[in-house]
């Protein structure tokens, strides 16, 4: 009987020792379990190019935005903040240009749809990147929709760029310049685009 006795009280010993190691996070699972750690990764980029904007016909400029390392979660990391899209266009008639942003995903965002008059022009200065861009982002108090060209400064889009959040982040991203009417033509000298993506990265196992 008191043999007995002993056996359950040592076993009884044992379960609690194991509950407290538990709680204390001292398993050997619990320590090698590996944490994910929240990588905020900001692209920025602005090209300088001489892409041809005729009647009737559309240029791109493209932004590749490198993978995240493998294992990572989403495997494309995800957008959380789109900053600014800006671009440097001469054209003789602004308002046959509409410009629209789009995603790898193909999400499109109008960033002008057929603004201005017959006056020149997006950004003034060098048909560069150095130039001075007209600039795209939701921060913004002017409507793109409420200015004239040649669109100097920073103003709203004709949709919020904020629509890419939660989209995911690498891959080709584009920037689409399309010219309706006909008679006038014009060259797409630069485009840019910022945002800023997350990814979870899982830490290295602890032995």
């Amino acid at each position: 009987m008191i043999g007995e006795r002993s056996g359950r009280a040592a076993l009884l010993a044992c379960a609690a020792f194991a509950v407290l190691c538990l709680v204390a996070g001292a398993s050997p699972a619990a320590a090698k379990k590996a944490k994910a750690k929240t990588v905020t990764r900001t692209f920025s980029q602005c090209q300088n190019v001489a892409l041809p904007l005729t009647d009737h016909s559309v240029a791109q400029v493209h932004f590749t935005v490198p993978k995240p390392p493998e294992r990572a979660k989403p495997p494309n990391g995800r957008v959380i903040g789109v900053t600014s899209a800006a671009v440097r266009v001469t054209h003789g008639y602004a308002q046959d240009i509409s410009i629209f942003a789009i995603s790898p995903a193909g999400f499109v965002v109008p960033l002008s749809l057929g603004r201005g008059d017959s006056t020149d022009d997006y950004g003034t200065g060098a048909k560069a990147c150095s130039g001075s861009l007209t600039i795209f982002s939701d921060s913004s108090v002017t409507p793109i929709a409420d200015s004239t060209p040649p669109f100097a400064g920073s103003f709203r889009p004709e949709a919020p760029m904020a629509g890419f959040v939660g989209a995911p982040a690498s891959g080709i991203w584009t920037l689409l310049f399309s010219d309706d009417q006909t008679l006038d033509s014009g060259t797409v000298h630069a485009a840019s685009l910022t945002f800023t993506y997350s990814y979870k990265k899982p830490s290295k196992k602890k032995a």
